[in-house]
């Protein structure tokens, strides 16, 4: 469980980090646009990246939700 639990950790910081990057490179276009009077496509363009970062919160959750399970120590009957 532990091992899985790192993979799955390891896996969202690759991913968080190139939606970081993402992010950063969107921010140019999003200037352009609006630049351009284009404020629908920026905001579409921003719409986008708030679905994306919403799911990496959404998967974020889970994970730390698994850790919190695997952290807990088992339980012990009492006699």
């Amino acid at each position: 469980e532990g091992l899985l639990l790192r993979q799955q950790i390891l896996a969202q910081a690759a991913e968080s980090e190139a939606l970081i990057e993402q992010i950063e490179e969107q921010r140019e276009v999003i200037i352009a646009y609006y630049d351009l009077d284009l404020a629908d496509q920026a905001l579409e363009t921003m719409r986008l990246m708030s679905e994306e970062l919403g799911t990496m919160n959404s998967t974020m959750s889970s994970i730390l939700a698994q850790a919190n399970v695997v952290a807990k120590p088992p339980s012990v009957a009492q006699e």
